[in-house]
């Protein structure tokens, strides 16, 4: 049913036909918005780094904490290597002590 409203009537605007266009509003999520700033420009240089790029600084500074031996990797390896050492410390012990009775 097409009716006009009487707020329209009575004020002498364009008289638009029912509906409910005027009562909501709708926001479009994919219409672009305006003023949209691009993250180049916000971060600064660290975002000139390429996604490779960043991977390769990421890469080059966990290997150097590697052999600093600053990583939890590095820790636990050299915490295996010092039970290896003991244990073959306590063998070479064992052996050279003399030869085990038969």
């Amino acid at each position: 049913i097409l009716t006009r409203r009487s707020s329209d009537l009575s004020s002498g605007i364009n008289a638009e036909y029912g509906g409910v266009e005027g009562l909501i509003e709708v926001s479009n999520p994919n219409h672009a918005r305006k003023g949209q700033v691009k993250t180049d420009k916000v971060a600064g240089e660290a975002s000139q780094l390429t996604r490779r790029q960043k991977e390769e600084l990421a890469r080059q500074n966990y290997q150097r904490l590697q052999l600093e031996c600053k990583t939890d990797q590095a820790q636990k390896d050299l915490a295996r290597l010092a039970i290896i050492r003991k244990k073959r410390e306590e063998e070479a012990a064992k052996n050279a002590a003399g030869p085990a009775p038969k």
